[in-house]
């Protein structure tokens, strides 16, 4: 196992828990290795503590499948034909596993195909597989055992079903640590198309204010609309990037990203121009801010540097996205401390089968 350098020690120690402290400690070795090769240990180490926090450490799940190689050989069938399904089927292609079948319920389903396994009943899969291992994919709790029921009724043995990956935390508003405050001031760096906006409205019920910025005029267009149409009320909404000062910047949006499946970003080599603030000089000095969230392509440090003064003076929580650098895993957590070592720090991990979506929280 490798070890933490002494320079960064002080952020591990500041890791409230066993999660944060094994989700941080692949990140590292991304920094210090490049090694991108432990990325699923992300996602099976979300899965195991989503796996407690929802109480089904006694079921078996698809980690303990893929961790026992005997069993996977002559492939395994999935039930549910959903997300779940597809993502569980992305997970066992990339893995090499043999998908034998999909089986779903319904005869509408029947005939079709998620990542060319054909999608099949119940009946014709027993049929056809009858000793293979099956994993139940629906994420919601009913009607996993709703489904559990019905292998077991059509005398499938306990011990060949496995769970599918269980639900992580919500992203930014579900982790367990975070509670709602009254007169809530938030800070959206990155709104994308009002999603997160009205994800925290959900998370608080009631609100003071809201600072909203996105810069790909795309987005911010349809979040100017969402806002609208759902009457939403006290947001001051910019089209502008976050940094650590007013500036005029490259940057790679609109149909770039359309045509790239990426999302737009600060970029040297973009070809077209935004104009940048910062939180410092945007924030009205009398809004004690209570919430910062960024996720903000590579800015993020930026933007927290020239949030400085309105951290040092209200102390606001902060969800922040560390997965777009490897740095930022050292270098995001260095400065938050460096502006108050009293903050907690927790990181969550919220992708089911990629490296993307890791989130430092500080309290």
């Amino acid at each position: 196992m490798f070890k933490i350098d002494e320079q960064h020690k002080h952020i591990y120690e500041k890791l409230q828990d066993e999660e944060s402290r094994e989700l941080y400690m692949l990140r590292y070795n991304f920094y210090k290795n490049n090694d991108n090769t432990q990325f699923l240990d992300l996602c099976q180490i979300t899965d195991k503590y989503s796996k407690i926090r929802l109480g089904n450490q006694d079921n078996q799940g698809v980690w303990d499948l893929l961790n026992t190689p005997s069993l996977l050989s002559d492939g395994v069938i999935l039930y549910g034909s959903g997300n779940g399904s597809q993502i569980i089927a992305d997970l066992l292609d990339m893995k090499k596993v043999p998908i034998c079948a999909i089986c779903d319920s319904m005869p509408i389903k029947h005939g079709g195909s998620i990542n060319t396994h054909q999608i099949i009943s119940l009946k014709d899969t027993i049929a056809k597989y009858p000793d293979k291992p099956f994993i139940i994919t629906p994420f919601d709790q009913n009607v996993k055992k709703h489904i559990l029921n019905i292998l077991l009724a059509n005398d499938i043995s306990n011990k060949n079903i496995y769970f599918g990956l269980n639900t992580p935390e919500g992203q930014y508003f579900g982790v367990d640590f975070i509670k709602p405050l009254r007169e809530e001031i938030y800070i959206d760096g990155g709104c994308y198309d009002s999603e997160t906006i009205l994800n925290f409205i959900h998370f608080a019920g009631s609100y003071e204010k809201i600072y909203a910025f996105e810069p790909d005029s795309d987005l911010y267009n349809e979040t100017e609309k969402q806002l609208y149409n759902c009457k939403i009320k006290n947001v001051n909404l910019f089209q502008k990037g976050l940094w650590d000062k007013t500036e005029k910047l490259s940057f790679r949006g609109g149909k770039e990203i359309q045509e790239n499946f990426v999302h737009g970003k600060i970029d040297a080599n973009g070809t077209t121009h935004i104009e940048t603030v910062s939180i410092d000089d945007v924030v009205s000095n009398d809004d004690a801010v209570t919430f910062i969230k960024f996720d903000i392509e590579g800015a993020e440090l930026r933007a927290l540097q020239g949030a400085k003064k309105t951290i040092l003076k209200h102390l606001p929580r902060l969800a922040i996205s560390i997965y777009h650098k490897p740095e930022d895993i050292v270098e995001i957590p260095a400065y938050i401390l460096s502006l108050n070592p009293n903050y907690r720090l927790y990181v969550r991990h919220h992708s089911y089968i990629t490296m993307y979506e890791t989130v430092l929280y500080a309290l």
